[in-house]
């Protein structure tokens, strides 16, 4: 379901959930949970970014794909897309604000990693796998808004998962 998922995104670039709650129907039929579940899957994974009713022109929710988007073609899907629905006008997403929700969300946990380190709340090893997650989704971030926007929001956070280096570097293993 995921791929088709992916499919959908692709084809449509932005898509709310019950446009594709309703081609995925026309395959067999989707519950509405396991379908929440799969895309929330997806946005763990940031192969799709939540776009605001805020963040677009259409005041909707929907999902575009996101930095770590990857997709083998699906035919059929593509085909049924391609027959069912027209053309559209495609919304305008705000980067700017898509990237200072995506910035704050990222800010807060890695300065929630900074206090556990202060606080040497869990084993060295686990706050260093942390580092390294935040730091890997930071860098997605930065590669995916540098093409579409600034990444000006990005720069404190940058800074803090600096801070959260030096900090792990004098931790005792």
């Amino acid at each position: 379901m995921k791929s088709k998922i992916l499919t959908i995104v692709k084809e449509l670039e932005f898509v709310p959930l019950e446009e594709i709650a309703l081609i995925l129907n026309r395959f067999g039929g989707v519950q509405k949970k396991t379908l929440k579940s799969n895309i929330q899957e997806l946005e763990e994974e940031k192969a799709l970014f939540k776009i605001l009713p805020n963040e677009n022109s259409l005041s909707c929710e929907g999902f575009i794909s996101g930095p770590n988007f990857e997709v083998e073609e699906d035919f059929e899907t593509k085909r049924l897309i391609v027959s069912e629905f027209p053309a559209r006008d495609l919304p305008m997403i705000n980067w700017s604000l898509l990237s200072q929700r995506i910035s704050k969300e990222l800010l807060e946990e890695v300065e929630s990693l900074k206090e556990d380190i202060l606080k040497k709340s869990c084993a060295p090893e686990e706050l260093e796998m942390r580092y390294f997650d935040l730091s890997l989704r930071y860098h997605e971030s930065y590669r995916f808004f540098y093409e579409k926007n600034s990444t000006e929001p990005l720069a404190s956070i940058k800074e803090k998962l600096s801070e959260c280096k030096i900090y792990l570097d004098k931790l005792e293993y």
